[in-house]
């Protein structure tokens, strides 16, 4: 949960503003949804 949070704190920083112009809250809720899924249906690697 640490992770997450420093990570949005840089998605919403001046400096992400100045490497693209993706909008930050569409970022963050695409990433939450992905995260999302992968706890839905977690991939499990069998030998």
């Amino acid at each position: 949960m640490k992770e997450i949070r420093r990570i949005e704190r840089f998605i919403h920083s001046a400096w992400f503003g100045v490497l693209t112009k993706v909008d930050p809250d569409y970022l963050i809720g695409q990433m939450r949804d992905v995260e999302n899924e992968r706890q839905r249906f977690p991939i499990s690697i069998c030998g």
